[in-house]
């Protein structure tokens, strides 16, 4: 039986998520990608902005309602008191449909990964989502119905062509 060492596989831990953790400047954003796995495939964005002295406003972007609406969610109260319910649960604000929080250099890490947690969170609302298949496009419908009329109106039309006078000599 391998006995693991705990020392070990935090070091491990550790070095998987400075290797899979990217963090790069956009302006005057920094934007990490973490390695934090959402229901869609996806992995989490973090937004750091410096605002006065040794403030950061941290916040999603409001790329988890965006991936939400994009795949088809309507996003209903219920859904929305459910993620503000979720960001005060870890000490954030759920805000002009964003994720949100202000904080100081000191929290600064564990907001990051707070503001990570409830992005990917709000992606479980696409668990046992099914999305409406897209409209058919207009020349598909019109097709569908001429074709429709045709195989209901065919008899008559070619009676109507053949005894009708038409070919009639």
């Amino acid at each position: 039986m391998i006995v693991l060492n705990c020392q070990t596989t935090r070091e491990s831990l550790t070095r998987y998520i400075a290797s899979e953790t990217a963090v790069t400047q956009i302006g005057e954003t920094c934007v990490a990608n973490l390695p934090i796995p959402t229901v869609d495939g996806r992995l989490v964005d973090v937004f750091v902005e410096t605002t006065l002295g040794d403030y950061f406003v941290v916040h999603d972007g409001g790329k988890a309602i965006n991936e939400l609406i994009l795949q088809g969610v309507k996003i209903t109260d219920s859904i929305t008191q459910h993620f503000d319910a979720l960001a005060r649960r870890f000490k954030i604000s759920y805000i002009d449909e964003a994720f949100k929080t202000t904080v100081r250099s000191n929290d600064l890490q564990a907001m990051i990964l707070a503001v990570g947690m409830c992005s990917s969170l709000a992606m479980a609302q696409l668990v046992g989502n099914v999305s409406v298949a897209a409209e058919e496009p207009l020349r598909e419908r019109f097709r569908h119905a001429v074709r429709g009329w045709a195989k209901k109106n065919a008899s008559s039309l070619l009676t109507t062509l053949l005894f009708g006078g038409v070919f009639s000599a």
